[in-house]
This record gives C-alpha cells, structure tokens and sequence, in this order.
C-alpha cells in the first residue's frame, strides 16, 4: 500500500516526537504563515502542539519565547498560556534534521484545549472583557522580562508599519488602496506620540486566531488561552492592546461595543493613560492595514494557502463599511474608562451611549 506525502510527514515527525520528547501520539497538522504545526494527540488524552521551525530559524526566537513563557508562568499563577515541554535530554527544544536533510528547531507546548476566537460564537461583551484582563495581565508580566533580540526590525512590529508605504500599488482596487493610504497618514501624524510612550516585550499577535475560547452549545464562552509568542518585540503596550482590538471588532453587528468591552477590561486590570486610550483607533486600523499589505504580497506568491488571506475580507468590510468619527471613538473609550472627555458634544454623546448601553 503506498504511503502519501502527507502521511509519510506525518509519520516521519510523530516517530522525532517519540524519540526525543517520549511522546506517543498521532499528528494533524496547523495553519501556519511559516513553520509547521502539529496538533499531537495522545491515547491518554493529553494533547500537545509540535512545533518545526522554518529551516533558517534563528535559534534565539525559540529561545526567547521558551524565556517568555516560563517568565509569565513565574508572574501569574495558572496564566492562560501554553506550558514548555522539555525534551527526553532535558533541553528546551532540539536540532533535528528534516525528510531533506535541513537542520530544524523544534519544540514542544502542552495543548490548550479552546476554539479560536474567530470561529467562537457568540462573541459577548463579557467574553471581550475577559479577553482584555487577560492581555493586561500578560503585558505586566511581559513587562519585567527583557530579551536583547526582541528589540528588532520586524514588519509586525506596528512602530515600523510604514513600510508598507512602497507597497501600497499592490492593492490593485484603488478605492481600497486610497483608504489603506489615509491610514497609513494618520498613522505616521501619531507617531511621535507614540516614540513617546514606555516600550516593553509585548506579545504582538493577540489576533482571533490566537485567542482560544472554551464552551459549547448554551455554556457561556470564556477565555482559555493565547497563544503562539513569535511575534514579540518591544513596543509600546498599547500597540499590544490595539492588535486584538483590530480582529475584536471584525465582522461585529456592535463593533464599538465590543471595542469599549476590551479596553474596560484591559483598563481595569492595568490603568491606561488617556493620551495611550486617543491611539487606539488609529492603531488598530493600522495594524489592519499592515496585515492587508502583507496579505497581498504573500498571495502574489502563494495564493493556494487560504492561511495567507483568511481575514482579508473580514477586514475590508470593517474598513469600508464601519464609518465612526475617532473623536467619539476617544471620547467614548475615555468615558468608559473614566477619565474627562475633549469637548462637550463628545462628552454628551459619550453620557448617551452609557445611558443605553449600547452603541450606533
């Protein structure tokens, strides 16, 4: 009987699982932008995620997000992470040669058992508010640990977002490329405010599929995990807080609801400032910004990996449809907060909105 590529891959890194880390179980394999991952499944029950670094991995990234890892685990009692699992000889993670003879890091997480945010439902203020306690609570953590790496040129670093300028002509639709163009403008009238602020590691990818969510049927949905720490750099916290309210609020009936729970919530358990609350807008459109440029070069090269552009349109129709003024945006966000509103319409229309609950 022959064996197929897939199974043959499958079967060639569930015997490097066994052999280094003593783990017996089948493998599926994950989405993912670069490297491969497995979801490794036990008879036992217990699940574990395998993860095979790209070939030319630096091994300082693995390194830095085992450190992270263990540093948050040392802050905060039972947090919402994924534990390491060291290796049968004791290491953190493990050269191993690949099916071509390419030397590859790999590594080994304990599952966190959830649905990922973007295919939860329904997506409750409550659940939003518990998803920003969990982001304040892992940027205090984050904010003892220090990593000399972290501190680098990264397109998913939002301070660097201006990248994308040179690559606005591959946005063919030009509606679409002069909206990407204005907020790449906005972004860069913000960013002395932002040069401003405290840095500090910060997670960087609290996106919607790195946010897990437990519960089925009619239990409430709560917040289970977030995962996946190969994004981090050092930034200022509220780019953190700004990058899941970017996938927070898409395809959202209340979008500035949503939005209003996830700051209350972050708010809450690690005070903002009121001049960090007035980036929030333009920082969370950026970042959709950022990930639609970065979308549409990848796909100019793989547009057979639906991974590439999965929350492309989810993001168009927020960027084209959601027409919201960013003075009632800050307004509204401070007055959740409690902190003074800028003017008196803004501070009227703020009192209205938290009178009826709810948002335009």
């Amino acid at each position: 009987m022959q064996i197929s590529k897939a199974s043959s891959d499958l079967i060639y890194w569930q015997n490097v699982l066994f052999n280094k880390w003593s783990i017996k179980a089948e493998l599926k394999e994950l989405a993912g932008e670069y490297d491969l991952n497995f979801s490794a499944r036990c008879r036992s029950g217990k699940r574990f995620i395998l993860k095979v670094m790209r070939a030319d991995c630096p091994e300082w990234l693995v390194d830095a997000q085992i450190q992270a890892i263990r540093h948050v685990h040392e802050q905060i009692e039972n947090a919402p992470i994924p534990k390491f699992v060291v290796s049968s000889a004791g290491a953190g993670f493990e050269l191993i040669d690949d099916q071509f003879g390419n030397p590859r890091l790999v590594w080994v997480l304990e599952e966190i058992i959830g649905q990922c945010y973007a295919d939860s439902a329904p997506k409750s203020e409550q659940l939003a508010h518990a998803v920003g306690e969990a982001m304040a609570k892992l940027a205090k953590a984050l904010c003892s640990f220090e990593n000399k790496h972290l501190d680098r040129d990264f397109k998913w670093n939002l301070m660097q977002g201006g990248w994308i300028a040179e690559k606005l002509h591959i946005i063919e639709e030009l509606s679409r490329r002069n909206i990407v163009s204005s907020i790449l403008k906005d972004f860069q009238e913000i960013k002395s405010k932002l040069l401003d602020l405290d840095q500090q590691i910060i997670h960087n990818d609290a996106n919607d599929y790195n946010i897990l969510v437990k519960g089925t049927g009619a239990e409430k949905r709560t917040l289970s995990g977030i995962i996946d720490f190969g994004d981090m750099c050092l930034s200022p916290r509220i780019c953190d807080l700004a990058i899941a309210a970017a996938y927070i609020v898409l395809d959202h009936s209340k979008p500035q609801q949503i939005l209003t729970a996830l700051v209350k919530g972050y708010h809450k358990t690690s005070p903002l400032m009121p001049q960090e609350l007035d980036l929030i807008w333009r920082l969370l459109r950026m970042r959709l910004a950022v990930s639609l440029v970065n979308s549409n070069a990848l796909a100019t090269k793989r547009s057979y990996d639906p991974y590439i552009t999965i929350s492309q349109e989810p993001a168009w129709r927020f960027l084209e449809g959601t027409k919201i003024s960013e003075a009632l945006i800050n307004a509204r966000l401070r007055a959740a907060c409690d902190m003074p509103v800028k003017s008196g319409a803004d501070r009227i229309m703020a009192w209205l909105d938290q009178k009826r609950g709810t948002f335009a």
